[in-house]
C-alpha cells in the first residue's frame, strides 16, 4: 500500500506537513495527469514519475481504480480555488470515482467565514458550504473538514487502511464507478483521444481512417487504427511519417499490440476455432 504526493507539495509556499511526506513517496507528474495532489493505493508504486507513455498510463489507471485521489486545499487556497473545483474534479473522476477533497484552516462561526484563525471578507458562509456540497452531491465526491494540517497524516493513514481494506476484502467498503479502460474495439475510435499520444492531429486521424476504408470491408477498429499507425506502411497516409510512427509506438509500448499464434497444419480441425482466435486478436501463422 502507497501514498504518493505531487512534488509540488514538498514547495516552499504549498509545502504539504513534512511528516506526512517523510510517510509517503513523490510521484512526478501526478496533478499534471489526474488534477490531484495525493494518490492513495493499495499497489506498490515503482515509478518515480509517470509519463506520456501508454505503459506509464496504464500503471495509473490501476492504482487510482483500486484506490483514491486527493486534492489538498487550504485556508485562502482554498476560498481562490472554488471558482477551479469543477474543473479539478472533473480531471481527478475520470481516474476515480471518488475523489477526497481534504480542506484545513477553513470553519464557519455565525455568519463568517473563518480561515487561518481569522475572519474572511467577501465570503459568505452559504457559498463556501454550497462549494463542498456540490463537489459531494452534485459531483459525486467527498469533503473531508481538518482544523488545522497537523491532523493530515493521521487522516491519510486513515484513509490507506480503508483504501486497501477496500481492496482486500469481497465487501467493498468504498463505492466508486470503476474506471473505464480503452475500448480497442471502439468504432468511435476517431473521437477517442486518450487512445492517441500528444502530437498526432485530428487532419491525420481523419487521413487514416479514410486510407483504412480503402483496405477493410468493415468499419476499421482501433485495433486496426493503431496496428497501421505503428507500421512501416503508415507512410503511405497523407500527414504520416516517421516520426509520427514512432510517437504511436513509444505511446503503445510494444511494436506490435496483436499476438501471434503459430498453428501446426492439421492440429485445429474446425476452421471456425481459427476464426475465434482471429476474433480475439491473434494473427494466425499456419506452420507446414
Amino acid at each position: 500500500m502507497t501514498i504518493c504526493y505531487d512534488p509540488t507539495e514538498a514547495r516552499e509556499d504549498t509545502r504539504a506537513p513534512q511528516e506526512l511526506l517523510r510517510y509517503s513517496q513523490s510521484l512526478g507528474n501526478l496533478e499534471s495527469n489526474t488534477g490531484s495532489d495525493f494518490l492513495v493505493t493499495p499497489h506498490k508504486v515503482a515509478l518515480g514519475t509517470v509519463n506520456n507513455i501508454r505503459p506509464h498510463q496504464l500503471q495509473l489507471e490501476q492504482w487510482c481504480k483500486d484506490g483514491v485521489l486527493v486534492q489538498r486545499k487550504s485556508g485562502r487556497d482554498m476560498l481562490q480555488s472554488i471558482p477551479k473545483l469543477n474543473e479539478i474534479q472533473a480531471r481527478m473522476s475520470v481516474w476515480c470515482g471518488n475523489p477526497i477533497l481534504l480542506v484545513t484552516d477553513l470553519s464557519f462561526g455565525e455568519g463568517e467565514v473563518w480561515c487561518d484563525g481569522e475572519i474572511v471578507d467577501g465570503w459568505s458562509v452559504e457559498s463556501v458550504r454550497g462549494a463542498l456540497l456540490a463537489w459531494q452531491v452534485v459531483r459525486g465526491g467527498s469533503v473531508i473538514l481538518l482544523p488545522h494540517d497537523g491532523h493530515i497524516l493521521e487522516t491519510m493513514q486513515q484513509i490507506e487502511h480503508l483504501v486497501c481494506q477496500a481492496y482486500t476484502e469481497p465487501v467493498k467498503l468504498v463505492n466508486k464507478h470503476q474506471h473505464q479502460s480503452l475500448n480497442l474495439v471502439d468504432q468511435n475510435w476517431l473521437t477517442t483521444r486518450r487512445a492517441w499520444p500528444k502530437g498526432i492531429s485530428q487532419t491525420q486521424l481523419t487521413n487514416l481512417a479514410m486510407h483504412l476504408a480503402t483496405k477493410l470491408d468493415t468499419e476499421p477498429s482501433l485495433i486496426n487504427a493503431l496496428e497501421l499507425a505503428r507500421s512501416p506502411q503508415v507512410t503511405d497516409v497523407d500527414g504520416w511519417g516517421a516520426k509520427s510512427r514512432d510517437k504511436v509506438i513509444d505511446w503503445v509500448g510494444m511494436e506490435s499490440i496483436r499476438q501471434q499464434l503459430k498453428v501446426k497444419l492439421g492440429t485445429v480441425s474446425d476452421p471456425a476455432d481459427l476464426v475465434k482466435l482471429q476474433e480475439l486478436g491473434f494473427d494466425i501463422i499456419v506452420d507446414v
